[in-house]
């Protein structure tokens, strides 16, 4: 068997590998180097296609809906007008197609539907008379109006009765108070408010007062809430957000951030921005943000149905006012220039015609092409658009993106009316609700149209176990039936089995472990994982530079955090009796992040049950209840499963919600045990080590390993990456390698002996130019006297203020270091910076690769040559400059890490400290890169895996001057893959009582003896050495390389003119065409259905070929090859075509 080493260099849509063996040189097959590049198209989210899943299933709901509201009308309406339904399934016919019976009125062919528009103009002139006129209306009537109601029947978001809702302001002071209080929580401070209380009720008047310009409420709000000068950014955030103008989310949300995301309300795409939000945004920001949206509701919803108005006269006097707006725009557009006159009826045609009309900003748009285009005018009607157009209330439309804020509830009442008045005529419109649970707020059997929706957690009305549904249809469906039959609204509790359909919900909702592969996370809220959670945080606490001891982080976590849900630095300061600014190690700095909050809410309720441990495992599913279901009758349903709750605690549980999921599992926590039989939780709570620390014990990694291990055994590639907790992107970039890998080994006829791999880690964009000046600036504010004079404070202050676009790391450590050199204290001259000063490594990068700031200073170029060179800076100027070192770290100039680098000697390293060094080097932490590489060793397993950490890489080529050009081509990523099995096999070889550290399932311990000589702790400071020649395994004493021919080889690589590109083959599945729908003049366009002509109905462009295929074309004197593209619509068709020459005579089309 050959030996051979391969290298990955993994990115999200690249993969860099090269082949090479134990002479570090790349090997060759069929006349080929083995170097190459694999490319393929990044994974997605699959964010767009359940968008767009959503929104098929919510119109096919609305079908289903209209469908069973036809079934309840047409044995009645056969009586009156046998031919009514029929006539109306034409109604999107043009009389122009074929296809079209029925000619002439579709709705009323005896009176004739011009007539009926005459009458009623809109379908809410119709819905009103229904209500109030005493007479009996034809029944096709009374059927346009109720379709029409079941069709748009409103949003859900608020649970009162139909009977009970009163549409009016009354319930924006309560939500006011609500935002204070998740502001409160948010600060960690509940008696803290942002908001100004005492004018809420003056602030609700203003939001319902329609005689008040949108612009002028907005800032008489702004104005009046805001209780702290401090906090306006805040407020005015939140003023703007409520009545739909753009917001600073940093600001509404207190993010500290130099980004400034606007948002919207009113944004088409608010929904989708909401769902990724969600994402990245804690349970309170959420909640704040949620709640901000509601008053907007409110808000827009007084706008379109004022207080004591239906929706029909709102809509009609909407409809009364755009008529009396439309003439008069007319008249005037009439004294205006061809071209002013051309610009305004375009405008309009924009705003009510066409795609554009649909728009969310379609208004604004009109708004502001009238406004520019009369704002010289100096007439009266111009003065009177524009004072409209400022109000919001010029040519208002009925049909808005924007009536997505009224609730079912008022379209339901105005059903309620027509039923009770059409009654006396037609009694069977009137007949009771099935559902007897229902009827107190669903007293009608039609009013479950308009109330009943399926419950989230059943998803699809698709059972997987109906023999006729394909994979497409039942890939996404989960519901369990109870009975066989047609599902209805009537007849769904006794169908359809909500609590196990609930249960598949939920396990199909649940993340993934991040260390365990397959194994279902705690929510956030559950007891153990808060305490997981709080006792990370407290383990990272320390006072005086010290860590709190086991006793004194058990009584705080007893005192404080069982007793209160936000814990304060003060708070901590009172309990350990010390000085605040001795604490250190908190992320907020004013607050911890963690509480105990679930823990604190469930005693309120249950008392010292939940301090018994019998009963922890129930509490838990209470949590997990709670978290999965929003739906408040489900909720109680899985309480009520738990035989020791009161039907009093039920209740008050049932008014707890819990959110969100956790990142680790309880087998985590509480399976998984150290050498000496402690579990994860157990340590955490029994020493002072950080959850890293704990995880990173090499018994516990063993034991990881191997049960990863044994999963990956008993799983296909796509089990396991479906059960992973890592992003699609990583997914599909570990297919592609595996595929990579494959290949290779098909090369080389026999397994590879090592596979070094590399994940490229994600660039991001930069932001630290305003972080740093912020930061810089607010350190300077604090300051005492006892470091630098107010005079020099001042003078940097004016040099940062200059430099404030221009924070590189030389002017940041010039100005962290109050403009004095680290090593001798003298001052610097920020215009001299580049000439006569240099950023030195405090500890040699001979002895430790360490490029973070916390291991640079400034310094002048002679003491750096001179005197430095590659000893520590404890070693020569500890003594001189110790004290002004530790005011810069007790003024918040230097971190912890910082300042212990600077007091760190050579010759006073124990072996922890060295234990430590050789992890940052060489332990590559990334939970992708341990998943990749324990799928690898599943499948090879006599091959050697070894993760290699990314600066390495870099570092390397930084040194060897190897140029990324990504604009020539992709070779870049080759030669990574390269650099990868270098490196790994020169640290295998030259190290080999390292390999614990960076070969994957290895973890013999470190010999101690081998530690206590070590002295350098850059692994690859020989290959970066221009002095270096060769290189030995100083353990085996065994040649490894000689450095110069190294480099001079890998310079030839680097040169090469050719290497193997490949790319993935797929097949496009999703979208036919473009979505935009062209009209009946545009040529060579796609059908929008089969039987609709294009020249009639217009069509689609942009049409997608799912794949390729190579056809054979016999010509008269040839035959000639080519390759054609097979359209998307194609193929769906073709796939469920078993026979060949049906395919055969599709593809002649």
């Amino acid at each position: 068997m050959e030996r051979y080493h391969i290298g990955l260099d993994i990115g999200t849509s690249s993969i860099g590998w090269a082949v090479i063996g134990d002479d570090f040189k790349i090997k060759r097959k069929k006349g080929k180097n083995l170097i190459g590049v694999r490319l393929f198209k990044e994974g997605d989210t699959a964010a767009e296609r359940r968008g767009f899943r959503t929104q098929r299933r919510r119109l096919n709901r609305r079908k289903w809906r209209l469908k069973l509201l036809e079934e309840i009308f047409d044995p009645y309406m056969a009586e009156v007008d046998k031919y009514f339904f029929a006539r109306l399934k034409e109604s999107n016919l043009s009389p122009k197609d074929s296809n079209k019976k029925y000619l002439g009125s579709l709705l009323f062919p005896d009176i004739s539907d011009s007539n009926f528009y005459d009458k009623y103009p809109t379908i809410y002139h119709l819905r009103r008379d229904l209500m109030e006129k005493d007479k009996k209306f034809d029944l096709r009537e009374i059927y346009l109006a109720i379709h029409h109601i079941v069709k748009y029947r409103g949003n859900f978001l608020e649970k009162v009765p139909a009977k009970n809702y009163k549409n009016s302001g009354a319930s924006i002071g309560f939500l006011l108070e609500e935002v204070n209080d998740l502001y409160g929580n948010i600060i960690g401070n509940e008696d803290v408010a942002i908001l100004d209380n005492d004018k809420f009720e003056d602030v609700e008047k203003i939001i319902l007062n329609d005689e008040i310009r949108n612009i002028d409420k907005q800032k008489n709000v702004g104005r009046l809430l805001v209780k702290d000068k401090k906090e306006k950014n805040i407020v005015t955030a939140f003023s703007k957000a409520i009545f739909g103008y753009k917001f600073n989310l940093e600001d509404l949300l207190l993010i500290e951030s130099d980004e400034k995301n606007k948002l919207t309300f009113n944004d088409e795409n608010i929904d989708d921005i909401f769902n990724e939000l969600s994402h990245s945004l804690n349970d309170n920001q959420m909640d704040l943000l949620t709640k901000t949206r509601e008053i907007y509701f409110k808000f827009k919803l007084n706008m379109i149905v004022p207080t004591g108005y239906t929706i029909s006269e709102s809509m009609i006097e909407k409809y009364e006012m755009h008529k009396a707006h439309l003439k008069m725009y007319k008249e005037f557009i009439n004294t205006l220039n061809a071209k002013d006159r051309k610009i305004l009826k375009n405008a309009y045609s924009d705003y009510i015609n066409n795609e554009k009309a649909k728009a969310a900003n379609a208004q604004e748009n009109f708004y502001k092409t009238v406004k520019k285009t009369i704002k010289e005018n100096d007439s009266d009607t111009a003065k009177k658009i524009i004072g409209l157009i400022d109000e919001g209330n010029f040519m208002p439309k009925q049909r808005t993106g924007e009536n997505g804020v009224i609730p079912h509830q008022l379209h339901q009442i105005e059903l309620d009316r027509i039923i009770e008045n059409q009654a006396k005529y037609y009694p069977w419109l009137a007949e009771e609700n099935p559902v007897e649970k229902n009827r107190k707020f669903a007293k009608y059997k039609l009013d479950e149209l308009v109330t009943f929706r399926v419950p989230y957690y059943v998803g699809p009305l698709i059972d997987k176990t109906e023999s006729n549904k394909n994979e497409k249809e039942t890939k996404f469906a989960w519901m369990v039936r109870k009975a066989k039959g047609t599902i209805t609204p009537w007849n769904f509790e006794n169908l359809v089995d909500r609590t196990e359909s609930a249960n598949r919900f939920i396990k199909r909702m649940t993340s993934k472990d991040t260390y365990i592969i397959g194994e279902d996370v705690l929510p956030a809220s559950s007891l153990l994982y808060e305490k997981y959670k709080v006792l990370n945080e407290l383990n990272n606490i320390k006072v005086n530079k010290k860590k709190l001891d086991v006793e004194q982080k058990q009584h705080v976590y007893l005192d404080l955090f069982t007793t209160r849900k936000n814990v304060t630095k003060d708070d901590l300061a009172t309990s350990l009796n010390c000085d605040v600014e001795s604490i250190t190690g908190l992320t907020d700095n004013k607050k911890f992040n963690s509480s105990l909050s679930s823990y604190i809410d469930l005693k309120a309720i249950l008392g010292n049950i939940v301090d018994d441990y019998s009963k922890n495992e129930d509490l838990e599913k209470i949590i997990e209840y709670s978290t999965i279901f929003e739906d408040g009758n489900i909720y109680k349903e899985k309480l009520s499963e738990i035989s020791w709750l009161t039907d009093e605690q039920i209740e008050k549980l049932s008014n707890i919600h819990f959110k969100g999921w956790g990142r680790l599992s309880k087998k985590l926590l509480t399976q998984i045990t150290n050498e000496n039989g402690e579990r994860i939780i157990d340590t955490l709570w029994n020493t002072s080590n950080n959850f890293i620390q704990v995880i990173s014990d090499e018994s516990i990694q063993a034991k990881l390993a191997e049960i990863n291990g044994e999963y990956a055994n008993k799983y296909n590639l796509e089990d396991i990456l479906d059960e992973a907790y890592t992003s699609p992107q990583n997914k599909k970039a570990i297919r592609q390698v595996m595929k990579v890998v494959e290949d290779i080994e098909k090369a080389m006829k026999c397994e590879p002996t090592s596979i070094a791999i590399e994940f490229t880690r994600e660039k991001r964009k930069s932001k630290l130019t305003n972080t740093r000046y912020k930061k810089i600036s607010e350190t300077y504010e604090k300051i005492t006297d006892e470091l630098i004079s107010e005079y020099e404070l001042g003078k940097l202050q004016s040099e940062l203020d200059s430099k404030v676009n221009n924070m590189r790391d030389r002017y940041y450590l010039y100005f962290m270091q109050l403009g004095r050199d680290m090593y001798t204290g003298e001052k610097m001259n920020i215009d001299e910076l580049h000439q006569k000063y240099d950023i030195d490594h405090i500890l040699p990068q001979s002895f430790i690769k360490d490029d973070s700031l916390n291991n640079r200073v400034l310094t002048s170029k002679s003491v750096n040559i001179k005197e430095k060179s590659d000893k520590t800076a404890a070693d020569l100027y500890a003594a001189k400059m110790g004290d002004f070192w530790r005011k810069l770290r007790k003024q918040g100039l230097m971190t912890e890490q910082k300042y212990k680098n600077l007091l760190t000697r050579t010759d006073s390293i124990n072996k922890y400290t060295k234990q430590s060094f050789i992890k940052r080097q060489l332990v590559e932490t990334s939970q992708v890169v341990k998943l990749a590489a324990n799928i690898l060793q599943d499948k090879y397993r006599n091959t050697k895996i070894i993760e290699i950490r990314a600066r390495l890489n870099s570092d390397l080529r930084k040194k060897y001057e190897l140029i990324k050009n990504r604009e020539v081509n992709d070779y870049h990523h080759a030669i990574d893959g390269y650099l990868t099995t270098f490196v790994g096999q020169y640290l295998y070889k030259v190290y080999p009582k390292l390999r614990s550290y960076f070969v994957y399932d290895d973890f013999k311990k470190l010999d101690s003896n081998y530690l206590k000589h070590m002295d350098k702790f850059n692994f690859i400071w020989k290959l970066e050495d221009k002095k270096a020649e060769d290189v030995y395994d100083k353990v085996n004493d065994e040649f490894v390389l000689n450095v110069p021919e190294m480099k001079e080889y890998i310079r030839k690589i680097y040169n090469y003119k050719y290497m193997l590109v490949s790319k993935e083959v797929t097949t496009k599945n999703g979208a036919f065409y473009d979505q935009t729908k062209y009209n009946a003049k545009t040529i060579n366009l796609i059908p929008i259905k089969k039987d609709k002509p294009t020249n009639i109905y217009g069509g689609y462009k942009g049409k997608v070929s799912s794949y390729m295929m190579l056809v054979k074309i016999q010509k008269k004197k040839e035959v000639i090859y080519k390759f054609v593209g097979v359209p998307r619509l194609w193929t769906d068709e073709l796939d469920r075509l078993i026979d060949t020459d049906e395919k055969k005579a599709l593809l002649k089309k």
